[in-house]
């Protein structure tokens, strides 16, 4: 669904080239600015509990969300970090978080 361009530590943009601001971008794939704004509240880089809990809440709440826009039986998302540079304390190695949507749901922090 999108494609993420890094251009420094930190810094994502969806999509490619010059194109829009992240959360514009990301407002637009979803066509729900108050989930937006909800995953990106920096109250989920707090801490390392709160950046691996936001990284779980994020991947749930975009594979249930895209699950329901697409009309899909199943949606798995994924969220995470690959670092070598990582912005929240005590966050020092790579991780993802994957969420599965559909008739039973799951969840794996790796």
């Amino acid at each position: 669904l999108a494609c993420e361009v890094y251009r420094g530590p930190g810094t994502v943009i969806y999509g490619t080239g010059d194109g829009p601001a992240p959360r514009e971008a990301l407002a637009g794939l979803l066509g729900d600015a108050a989930l937006v704004a909800e995953l990106s509240d920096p109250r989920h880089k707090a801490s390392r509990a709160a950046y691996l809990a936001g990284k779980e809440f994020w991947a749930r709440s975009l594979a249930r969300h895209m699950r329901g826009r697409l009309d899909a039986d199943w949606c798995l998302a994924e969220a995470g970090a690959t670092g070598p540079t990582f912005n929240v304390a005590r966050i020092d190695r790579a991780f993802s978080a994957i969420f599965v949507a559909g008739p039973a749901e799951g969840a794996v922090l790796v």
